[in-house]
């Protein structure tokens, strides 16, 4: 069986490159519904990006992204986002995004459209309750998705198709050659070039 060592090579660096891109995407500012955003609050998915393998079957497939864990549902809505209609997410993560990103509740004036929205005071029950209205509108509105990892994937593969090719055959020539020499080493002839 093929070790496929020039091959992980190569792979460990498209794995490097595609991470490092996904990371660069996540701190761009982009416009979405016309307004202009960062998806980067706390670095926790920016920090939580890796690569690897994993065995699927007889194969063994590179994925990107964050590990199972917490980070998981999450790093998947910002890259794929969040239906519109959908049921509303928590509100502890809300509330957690609202204080690292110092956002100050208010107090919205529905009712009456001359009067503008304040700033109110902060408090614990003020930043729940601006949290509930922010997953409800997340819930009926949705998230658009940013597809930080598909991009850097698509942009980072067509750079190592050339080299991901060379390895591949580097490494299949390799393993013909040591079956081929385990073979006449067994009914006592040498190799000869021709």
């Amino acid at each position: 069986m093929a070790k496929l060592e020039n091959l992980r090579e190569v792979l460990d660096a498209l794995g490097a490159k595609v991470i490092e891109r996904a990371k660069s995407n996540l701190k761009i500012q982009r416009t979405v519904r016309g307004k202009k955003a960062r998806r980067y609050a706390s670095g926790n998915l920016y920090n939580g990006l890796k690569y690897g393998y994993i065995k699927r079957g007889q194969r063994i497939v590179q994925w990107f992204g964050v590990p199972d864990g917490p980070l998981t549902a999450y790093a998947d809505v910002i890259e794929e986002g969040r239906t519109p209609g959908s049921t509303p997410p928590p509100i502890d993560p809300i509330i957690r995004w609202m204080t690292q990103k110092k956002i100050t509740p208010r107090n919205y004036a529905s009712k009456n459209k001359m009067q503008k929205s304040q700033f109110i005071k902060k408090s614990d029950a003020s930043i729940r309750n601006a949290a509930k209205w922010i997953a409800r509108s997340i819930g009926k509105k949705g998230i658009e998705g940013i597809h930080y990892t598909r991009e850097a994937f698509d942009d980072t593969l067509p750079e190592y198709n050339d080299a991901l090719g060379a390895a591949w055959v580097k490494d299949v020539e390799i393993d013909i050659r040591l079956k081929s020499q385990e073979y006449l080493d067994k009914a006592g002839l040498k190799w000869q070039s021709l």
